[in-house]
Order: structure tokens, then C-alpha cells, then sequence
């Protein structure tokens, strides 16, 4: 069997095969819960590199290979699907605030106001540049890309502990690098 060779064998034909077998099937699974190919092709890779990494916990006494690498393949759309609607309700939650706010404050806020903000910004920029790569990361992708430690460490394939260390660790860098500045501008 090809996924008794994976996970055995590492054995790459044997998963050039399974993917050449399956991929079709597994497409079509994918396709048809989140109903746009680019989308679709994504969870694909995501699916077999999955069962490249996973296949030694493949029991044949369960049920058959193809039931397996569906039931992921399933399981990864719903996951893409839900972090996608995820995504689009806070860009639209941002989106309308904005607009609501955006208006009622630029009559409030004068030049200087503007120029701090700014300067601001910058400082939380050059602050996160700063950073070592594992915390950027960590704490670009909470608050920036939007999403929650779970799926930091599941996009990242790093334990939800070590997520959380790096992005607090980033914060508590960050606010000092800041509170310096303060500081030194007082």
C-alpha cells in the first residue's frame, strides 16, 4: 500500500503516486465546499503535506487511505473557509468603523494631532523592525493578518506555547523600545 511507503519509508514515488491517485478526488472534495479553484488548489497542498507528515498515524483499521486523506482534506476546507469568513467579518468590522469614525474625526483632528500620529505609527513600525524574526512574525500575523495564536501555530507548525512566549515577549520588547523613546523625547 503507497501510505504504508510514506510513512515506513518516507518513500517520495510512493507519495508522487497517492498524490497522482487522489489528488483529482481530493480536489473535487475541496472544490466543492469552498467553491473557488485558487482556494481550492491551496488546501490541496495543504492536504497532502499533511498526509506526507502524518501518514505513520494512518490505521488501516479505521478504514481505507482515500477515506483518511478525504476526511483531512474536508476538515482543512472547513478550517480554510471558517479562518477566511473570519478574516473577511474583521476587515469588514475595521472597514465600517472607519467609515463611521473616520469622518467625525478628521474635523477634529488638527495638524499637530496628525504629525504625532504619524510619528507614532513610525515608532510602532521601526519598533516591530526591530524585533527578532520569530516575534515579527508572531505578532504581524496576530495583529495585522488577524489571526488567533491557534492558527499562528498552525500556519507557523510551532507549539501554541512558543507562540504565545514570542508574541509576548515581542510586545514587552516593543514597549520598552517605545518607552525609551518616550523618554528620551521628554
Amino acid at each position: 500500500m503507497l501510505l504504508d511507503r510514506v510513512a515506513n519509508e518516507r518513500d517520495e514515488s510512493a507519495f508522487l503516486e497517492l498524490y497522482r491517485e487522489l489528488s483529482g478526488i481530493v480536489f473535487a472534495t475541496v472544490y466543492s465546499i469552498l467553491k473557488d479553484a485558487s482556494e481550492a488548489e491551496d488546501v490541496l497542498q495543504e492536504c497532502f503535506v499533511t498526509v506526507w507528515n502524518r501518514a505513520a498515524q494512518y490505521d488501516q483499521e479505521t478504514g481505507k487511505a482515500v477515506s483518511w486523506i478525504l476526511c483531512i482534506a474536508r476538515n482543512r476546507a472547513f478550517d480554510y473557509h471558517a479562518r477566511d469568513r473570519k478574516r473577511k467579518r474583521a476587515a469588514h468590522a475595521v472597514s465600517d468603523f472607519k467609515g463611521k469614525h473616520d469622518d467625525a474625526r478628521a474635523e477634529r483632528v488638527d495638524a499637530f494631532e496628525t504629525l504625532v500620529s504619524k510619528e507614532t505609527a513610525k515608532a510602532i513600525r521601526e519598533a516591530l523592525e526591530r524585533l527578532p524574526s520569530d516575534q515579527h512574525d508572531a505578532i504581524r500575523l496576530a495583529f495585522l493578518e488577524g489571526l488567533t495564536q491557534s492558527e499562528i501555530a498552525e500556519h507557523t507548525n510551532h507549539p501554541l506555547g512558543t507562540i504565545k512566549a514570542r508574541i509576548r515577549r515581542g510586545l514587552l520588547a516593543m514597549r520598552q523600545s517605545l518607552n525609551r523613546l518616550k523618554d528620551r523625547d521628554a
